[in-house]
């Protein structure tokens, strides 16, 4: 029969797991990021990186803190397949700065909504060190998405200026203008 506390495990456990493939991830693209064309990609990257290790040590604080049978669906649910489909989008070769952005995008996206479920089910199981860590865990990644959103259009203008060198500069300004106009639509409807 589960309990409560398994499923609690389960969603600390594929978080743990997501995060730390995501921050193998970013060091690997921070090894191979050409810095003189992308500056601001490598300064977001070392960003994520840094918060990413933050995020594992608080989540293994929370876990140490944790009831004990949380502890236990963590160990048995850790190295399952739980990630399979995040580790997809990885094992892809990246020829472009803006297809590798886009990639982090949809992994921060999946952590994004692995805090929320992390932090529902900690509610729920009223493990609320586990639920304050999920919450500011999404707060951080949200930030994160937000500077993607912003990034990502002028990272593309750099890669096509590059065979297109009639690109008008601000194409990018332009088209990050407009994504976030769309957004906020979004968000107010």
């Amino acid at each position: 029969m589960k309990h409560l506390q398994d499923i609690l495990g389960n969603y600390l456990a594929q978080q743990v797991a997501m995060e730390e493939r995501l921050y193998t991830e970013v060091e690997r693209q921070l090894a191979i990021l050409p810095t003189q064309d992308f500056a601001e990609v490598n300064d977001l990257l070392i960003g994520i990186k840094a918060v990413l290790a933050r995020h594992f040590v608080r989540l293994n604080e929370a876990l140490d803190l944790t009831e004990e049978n949380i502890q236990n669906a963590v160990k048995e649910t850790a190295g399952s397949s739980a990630v399979a489909v995040y580790e997809h989008n990885f094992k892809r070769k990246m020829t472009h700065v803006s297809q590798m952005l886009r990639e982090d995008f949809v992994a921060l996206n999946a952590a994004a909504m692995g805090n929320t479920l992390l932090h529902t089910a900690a509610l729920a199981a009223s493990s609320n060190i586990v639920a304050e860590v999920a919450l500011e865990h999404l707060a951080n990644i949200t930030l994160f998405l937000k500077q993607m959103n912003e990034l990502t259009p002028k990272v593309v203008v750099i890669e096509l200026s590059k065979e297109f060198p009639d690109i008008k500069p601000d194409i990018g300004e332009i088209a990050a203008t407009n994504a976030l106009d769309v957004w906020k639509i979004g968000m107010n409807k």
